[in-house]
């Protein structure tokens, strides 16, 4: 059979902690399932227990192991020193199963989820397994609970999860390492390094396609962005159709006023070639000493590929993170191409007016009092 494994992850995040640098406590219901190979079980296991070894003593954490059966191996509890260690350990000892009721372990998850508080709660699933149809209906029903439901596929990814991942509204990540799978469990918490630097290059499509409300909620999206990162971190703004233009050169997000003035300058006309766009964000990220950096990408339409793969994997040597934001009209593939190079996100938008909130759960950052 094929190997799912189930991540899910509730973060509570308010935008008040978020201005002071700080993410407020997380609750965390990971959900795996024992039916994978035994080579992956183990990564997967030793990459959640290195990961819930970085989670802040206030967070809550639960774990159901999926086989036959869903079952609680850790009752929902605090993060503390000493629960980690007992949490880890009963981590390593999760058997392997030959087969797995993964609906039945999303249920149980979200029973746990709907009894958190906090107005933030967000599931993330990480498997490969293309064979997810009866997964559609729970992940629906959390959606319009307004829990977001994400997709995070180790090394390899599918158009069935960036397509679970849209309907979930928290979009679909590759962790192409094990190291990055830790990452994205910890970034996934809330959690994360004390007095972390961050830096952010927005790459907005401003194509002819785009012209109006589309290019509009980019711009209020953008705008948000730069009213809620913190003000010593670092935000730029790039726009492209044939060509690419740094509407807003790497600068602390404190210069909001400035900045949200050049955003609204951006004017839609031309083509679509992301090519410069990126290249441009890649130099700019290049020269800073942010400890994290990222580019967030948007567009809604086709473009040529030539080069963009060999430019992501730069980025993403140089520890950029590339995710892709997809509204009607834009090429799939090529973004999900983009997205799992980069170790990032891919959303694929049909409400614009959830731009927002998409730019502003990408740029989150991983702070801890």
């Amino acid at each position: 059979m094929r190997w799912v494994v189930a991540v899910a992850v509730v973060v509570c995040l308010g935008s008040v902690a978020h201005a002071q640098g700080a993410a407020p406590p997380a609750t965390v219901v990971y959900v795996i399932d024992r039916a994978m190979p035994v080579e992956k079980l183990e990564v997967v296991t030793r990459s959640l227990a290195e990961a819930i070894g970085q989670l802040d003593a206030s967070d809550r954490v639960a774990v159901i192991g999926a086989g036959p059966v869903a079952t609680i191996d850790v009752a929902l509890q605090l993060a503390t020193p000493a629960a980690k260690k007992k949490i880890a350990s009963s981590i390593s000892r999760m058997a392997w199963s030959e087969r797995s009721n993964l609906t039945t372990a999303v249920v149980k998850a979200s029973t746990i989820i709907m009894s958190s508080r906090g107005p933030n709660r967000h599931v993330v699933l990480v498997t490969d397994d293309a064979r997810i149809g009866d997964l559609e209906k729970p992940v629906r029903a959390l959606r319009d609970k307004s829990v977001e439901v994400s997709t995070v596929a180790y090394q390899i990814g599918t158009a069935k999860l960036d397509y679970l991942g849209s309907i979930g509204g928290g979009g679909h990540v590759v962790a192409p390492t094990p190291a990055e799978l830790v990452d994205h469990f910890v970034e996934l918490s809330g959690s994360g390094t004390v007095g972390e630097s961050l830096a952010v290059v927005l790459v907005i499509d401003r194509s002819g396609s785009m012209s109006g409300p589309k290019l509009e909620a980019a711009k209020e999206a953008a705008r948000t962005v730069a009213e809620t990162l913190a003000p010593d971190d670092l935000l730029g703004v790039i726009a492209f159709d044939s060509e690419s233009q740094v509407h807003v050169d790497a600068q602390r997000a404190a210069n909001r006023a400035k900045i949200a003035a050049a955003i609204s300058r951006i004017q839609a006309g031309g083509g679509t070639n992301i090519y410069p766009g990126l290249l441009d964000a890649f130099r700019v990220l290049q020269g800073l000493d942010s400890t994290r950096k990222m580019v967030v990408l948007l567009s809604d339409g086709g473009a040529p590929w030539d080069g963009i793969a060999a430019l992501v994997q730069d980025m993403r040597s140089a520890r950029i993170t590339v995710s892709a934001v997809g509204l009607q009209g834009a090429d799939r593939n090529l973004l999900s191409m983009i997205a799992e190079a980069g170790a990032g996100r891919l959303y694929m938008v049909e409400d614009i007016g959830s731009l927002p909130r998409i730019f502003m759960k990408e740029t989150q950052p991983k702070r801890r009092p």
